[in-house]
């Protein structure tokens, strides 16, 4: 009951607002590259939502450089459209994207000097409710900036929800509870992915979510499908097993993660099962969100992937929404 109260008081003064019955769709980008100068981690979301006659799109953008930090980048904000059809991959007034996710995206930004390239996204593992749907997939991309060329992977993440409950605010986390999803490079054109999130009695719509999926570097991977309507696996890491080992306090009630620790079962080249474990730590945070009783963020993280006696480097995003 106490929950509830805060719940209530902070949706007073933070301004919640409720969607209930509206659809919501969302797509997801997440970027990491890298030239002799360092990586670079790009990160847009593209959300939309029904909204009277008409619908609005919201758009997150992070960029950030090994070197410099987080840089800023123009874009970010709420603005309306005419009509409840919410198409996919909304263009705004600063981000423009043609093709879809069957036959590869072109991104382009020219207040930000920002092109990428992504190649047909392949569909690799999902979680479909008769509430809503998300489906992660992974490709080849290139981005250009600043006169640098980034070779890297994509991880994108496509979210329908067909019906937003009661009480839901798009970044309150009432829906996510503790979500911690990673989009990493391993190596130098390998990725992996995963999500945790805990079902509440707010959410109304998922189970406890743990998955993910993992392309090894180097691998010659046929694609299996760049539809994303086709059925996939809700994991392809047999035996997941994904923890927090370190957080830090928030101003507010609620801490973020900073370190996790993964591990997953793998055949070895003998043919015996062995155990992929994978470290990993935050080295910038970058809070987007935040409403005292939980944040949203994208921060930096490095670690490394032991895999059948190999090591792989990894760096990449973690959005958290907590």
């Amino acid at each position: 009951m106490r929950f509830v109260s805060l719940v209530f008081i902070c949706t007073l003064l933070f301004g919640f607002k409720c969607h209930a019955g509206d659809a919501f769709y969302s797509d997801y980008i997440s970027f990491v590259g890298q030239d002799p100068s360092g990586h670079v981690s790009f990160a847009i979301d593209d959300d939309r939502w029904q909204s009277g006659k008409g619908h609005k799109v919201e758009i997150h953008v992070v960029l950030h450089d090994e070197i410099k930090g987080y840089v800023s980048v123009i874009g970010n904000g709420t603005y309306s459209e005419p009509g409840r059809s919410l198409a996919p991959l909304a263009t705004s007034p600063d981000f423009n994207f043609i093709g879809n996710p069957g036959e590869g995206i072109q991104l382009s930004s020219q207040p930000n000097q920002i092109s990428l390239n992504v190649k047909p996204i392949v569909a690799r593992i999902g979680h479909r409710t008769k509430a809503g749907t998300i489906v992660i997939g992974s490709a080849d991309a290139t981005m250009r900036w600043q006169g640098r060329v980034l070779p890297g992977r994509v991880t994108y993440e496509y979210l329908i929800i067909s019906k937003m409950p009661a009480w839901y605010s798009f970044f309150s986390g009432l829906m996510f509870n503790n979500f911690n999803g990673l989009y990493l490079l391993v190596g130098n054109n390998g990725d992996l992915y995963i999500h945790s999130s805990h079902k509440n009695s707010f959410s109304g719509i998922w189970a406890d979510l743990l998955g993910g999926t993992f392309v090894a570097p180097d691998e010659n991977n046929s694609p299996v499908s760049t539809d994303l309507n086709v059925q996939v696996p809700e994991s392809t890491l047999p035996n997941l097993k994904f923890k927090t080992a370190k957080s830090s306090w928030s101003y507010g009630v609620f801490s973020w993660p900073t370190q996790w620790q993964a591990a997953w079962d793998v055949n070895s080249p003998e043919h015996s099962t062995t155990k992929a474990v994978l470290e990993l730590h935050v080295v910038h945070h970058k809070t987007i969100k935040w409403w005292f009783i939980g944040g949203y963020s994208l921060d930096i993280v490095r670690g490394r992937l032991k895999i059948n006696g190999l090591e792989y480097p990894v760096y990449g995003l973690a959005e958290l929404i907590i």
